[in-house]
Order: C-alpha cells, then structure tokens, then sequence
C-alpha cells in the first residue's frame, strides 16, 4: 500500500517573531484517528513543534491558513495551485480501503481483479458494503 502523505505549513508571526512550523502527514493514520477534522490538523502540526493549546501563540496560529505542498500517494489528486480538498481525499481513501477488503472477495468468488470489473459493479459491491455496513451499526447500537 503506497503512503498517503502531504506537507503541512503554517507561518505567522507573534510579538514581533516570525514561526513557521511544517510538517509531513501521513495522512491515512490522520483521517483514521481524527476523521480529517481541520481542527486536528492544527494540533498535528503543532504539537509536532511542541507548541501546545495553552500557549498564546497556539491562538495566533490557528487563525493562519495551513499550507499544503508535497503531496504522495492518492493525495497528489487532491491537491491543485497549493489547495488540498481533504474532503475529497477522505471520500477517496474510504473507497479505497473499502475497495482493498472487497478484493479478496471478489478474487475468490468471481475470479475477478476487483480493477477489472465494469464501474457500475464496482460501485454496486461499494453500496452493499455501505449497506450491510450502516445495517450492523444500527444493530450495534
């Protein structure tokens, strides 16, 4: 499985200095724990430079853009002019894993490469698995 990772940078200035903090996220460990929620990202990059929330230039940096460059894996479709659509990223990579648990699936009942069936069957086995997914959440709960 080839990693999933972009750059993350922030620059903003506090009493006068200037900070810039960067870096690299793997970005399937990041979506599977914090549910690419723009407000971890912050904290990743922040900690990751031993700035914690109880610091005042904490407030001055979340109030900066992020900055995304160097991205791999599935993330280089979602990044474009230095925007990253996480929420695009994180819909793809669902689908991708989604897509790795249904192969061994489909390789013994069909015979089949799951990348050689048509899209409308690809996207029939993503739904039921949605389904049966949803079906067992509710049961759980």
């Amino acid at each position: 499985m080839s990693q999933h990772q972009i750059t993350a940078s922030i620059e903003f200035y506090f009493k006068g200095e200037r900070f810039f903090f960067s870096s690299t996220i793997n970005l399937t460990d990041w979506v599977q724990k914090h549910q690419a929620d723009m407000v971890y990202l912050y904290d990743t990059i922040a900690f990751a430079h031993g700035l914690d929330h109880y610091r005042y230039e904490y407030d001055v940096m979340v109030m900066e853009p992020v900055q995304f460059s160097e991205p791999t894996g599935l993330a280089c479709a979602y990044f474009h002019d230095g925007e990253f659509d996480i929420d695009g990223f994180t819909q793809a990579l669902h689908k991708l894993h989604t897509m790795e648990l249904l192969a061994p699936l489909v390789r013994q009942k069909l015979q089949l490469d799951m990348h050689s069936l048509q899209p409308e069957w690809q996207q029939a086995l993503l739904q039921a698995f949605a389904l049966g997914y949803e079906q067992a959440q509710k049961r759980s709960d």
